[in-house]
């Protein structure tokens, strides 16, 4: 009986959410409630639609935290530098630039070398341009390197100057693997102010326990954030000087 009582309950929450009229306020396509979140905070400030750029767009949908925004109608600019996950995003997202390139931890341009997993990394989040981060999931996980790919990386502020030249994007969006922290360190915050920026702030581990990675917390409080919410996997900051 608990288990019938739990698909009808499912399915009365699934009925209700299909036949109200704002059905997309019920919709995520964020691992945790990213966008919801976000939505929520753009929307107390009158910002119904915003400028986004995705470092690390990886599935254009589903895990995905610029999704939801662009089916709204919003539009910005994904940055992917695995070259097979490049023709998807172009796909689903048609209206948005599409990058395949890397953003540079050292704020200069280049190429790197990108680990890219076999397809035991069924979801092909785990590739990184952080050889440590890729040797600890090899060593510590059935995920295999499959390939190591030489790809170009370029500044983020360079990124931010030819796409958003008059105005930073609303929301910047970092998820690339162990050198979030790095690269975050590399934007010129005086000239590219975001209104919201999500980071992942767990690290990777072999168990389901959560370690947050305090420094990035520590160095986004330094730069005028806050940490306006946090999902147990990203953190939200806000600019201070905006609320």
């Amino acid at each position: 009986m608990g288990k019938l009582k739990k698909i009808s309950q499912f399915l009365k929450v699934f009925f209700f959410i299909g036949k109200a009229k704002n059905y997309k306020e019920y919709l995520s396509y964020a691992q945790a409630g990213e966008d919801r979140v976000l939505k929520f905070l753009f929307r107390s400030m009158g910002i119904n639609r915003i400028t986004y750029l995705e470092i690390g767009t990886n599935n254009p949908i589903d895990i995905n935290n610029t999704y939801y925004f662009y089916v709204e109608g919003s539009r910005g600019v994904c940055v992917e530098p695995n070259p097979s996950l490049i023709s998807k995003i172009k796909k689903y997202r048609p209206n948005d630039v599409c990058l395949n390139i890397g953003i540079s931890p050292d704020g200069k341009d280049g190429e790197l070398d990108f680990y890219i997993f076999d397809d035991s990394d069924s979801e092909k989040g785990l590739s990184t341009f952080s050889k440590a981060e890729a040797e600890n999931v090899q060593n510590s996980t059935h995920i295999k390197i499959g390939e190591i790919k030489k790809i170009p990386v370029t500044p983020i502020n360079k990124i931010l100057l030819e796409y958003f030249p008059f105005k930073a994007p609303d929301l910047i969006s970092i998820d690339v693997e162990g050198l979030d922290l790095e690269i975050l360190k590399t934007i010129d915050f005086n000239k590219h102010r975001a209104i919201a920026i999500c980071v992942e702030t767990v690290n990777f581990t072999t168990t389901h326990k959560k370690i947050k990675n305090k420094s990035i917390i520590s160095f986004m409080e330094m730069q005028g954030y806050f940490v306006y919410a946090d999902t147990g996997i990203n953190t939200i900051f806000a600019d201070k000087s905006l609320f």
